[in-house]
């Protein structure tokens, strides 16, 4: 049985080496352990030790800006929409970082979203949803966001530690840590898992 359990415990952290992706151990149904790879440890110590951490924010508030790497962040769905709206409708956080951010970062899963929103009456843009994608991508500071392997994994894999169950946020949350960038969001649930998980940075 001891020689089982190691073999258990062995493959359970090539598990996350590989994928890069913490996982929560429970007992009893009860969560007891957190394994995670240590990129991410080393990730959330770089954060904390920062020596220009605001101290007035709480922890999935952004740092400060760094002097020797440009600022970047990620926009949901619906701060997008906001966005290019006017951004009345933002929070002042949010619109001081977006409008402070050298790259702003779109992910191709937000432009799918919007597309589905558009299709179901949700939403209406003022003009062909292929000009406006294109008119927001053309932006100066407007990149894309990139969606890789690893990140769909991790997408993917974002169930097993309690995150909610919208497809679109989980490839963005993922994206999120995977870039090592604050996420722009008001979405609650979202901050919710961010602050308990410690593994991406949110600004509401």
């Amino acid at each position: 049985m001891a020689s089982t359990f190691k073999q258990q415990r062995l493959a359970l952290l090539d598990q996350v080496e590989m994928t890069k992706v913490p996982i929560i151990v429970t007992k009893h149904g009860r969560p007891v352990v957190q394994v995670v790879p240590v990129d991410h440890v080393g990730s959330r110590r770089r954060w904390a030790r920062s020596p220009s951490w605001p101290t007035t924010t709480t922890p999935t508030s952004p740092p400060a800006k760094q002097s020797e790497e440009p600022w970047r962040i990620l926009l949901d769905t619906h701060v997008v929409l906001w966005w290019q709206a006017g951004g009345e409708r933002l929070s002042r956080l949010a619109a001081r970082e977006i409008a402070r951010a050298e790259t702003v970062l779109v992910s191709p899963v937000t432009c799918w979203k919007i597309a589905v929103l558009q299709a179901r009456g949700r939403v209406a843009r003022d003009r062909d949803l292929y000009a406006w994608v294109r008119d927001l991508l053309g932006q100066d500071r407007v990149e894309i966001a990139p969606l890789s392997p690893h990140g769909a994994v991790a997408a993917g894999l974002l169930g097993q530690s309690g995150f909610h169950a919208d497809r679109s946020d989980r490839f963005l949350y993922a994206t999120a840590s995977e870039q090592d960038v604050p996420f722009v969001t008001k979405d609650a649930a979202i901050r919710e898992h961010a602050r308990t998980a410690r593994d991406v940075h949110t600004v509401r």
